[in-house]
């Protein structure tokens, strides 16, 4: 570690717990039916709430997430690409301290499957936060091996240090996960 801190003594938190203050942007209704439908994981009430125009696909909730967002963190493939679809965005960074966009979110959970359709998607996979996380920092974090090695397979930078200047490799070893793993 590059400090006296160890990493978990960092805020590196990327999903919904974030302790960042709500986003009040005046556009975004934070109470919209597309968040609850999205978080629900079925298709027909995001279709439903989706009659209101794509546009919904880019509103805010009050933390200043995405439905992207929501739906990569639910591993919600189906609704990911019905997004997708419609044309609505998927790289957008949270607006808050933290700035995670979806595909961050995806790999807190692991969700190896949403990261592929972003990837496919044109989604940078080195793309950073306001701390510097990318997606393969985010998955060691988390302790998910196989989305790390899956995101290293596909050309993940494994050199590429957060703001406090750890790596990938650094955070899987404070995390104690098999590092034969991450050769």
């Amino acid at each position: 570690m590059s400090t006296n801190q160890t990493p978990a003594s960092r805020d590196h938190k990327h999903g919904p717990g974030e302790t960042e203050s709500a986003v009040k942007d005046g556009k975004s209704p934070p109470n919209h039916p597309i968040f609850d439908a999205i978080k629900s994981g079925m298709l027909v009430p995001v279709q439903t709430a989706a009659e209101d125009g794509p546009s919904v696909f880019s509103l805010r909730d009050d933390k200043g997430h995405t439905p992207a967002h929501w739906a990569c963190l639910g591993g919600h493939t189906v609704i990911l690409r019905f997004i997708l679809d419609n044309k609505g965005p998927v790289d957008e960074a949270s607006n808050n301290e933290l700035g995670a966009r979806p595909i961050h979110w995806a790999c807190v959970n692991g969700h190896v499957a949403i990261v592929d359709i972003l990837l496919q998607a044109g989604v940078s996979i080195d793309v950073v936060d306001n701390k510097g996380c990318t997606p393969l920092i985010v998955a060691a974090q988390y302790g998910h091996t196989m989305l790390a090695g899956y995101l290293m397979g596909k050309g993940a930078r494994l050199q590429i240090v957060d703001r406090d200047g750890d790596n990938a490799l650094h955070w899987a070893a404070f995390k104690g996960r098999n590092l034969t793993t991450w050769s």
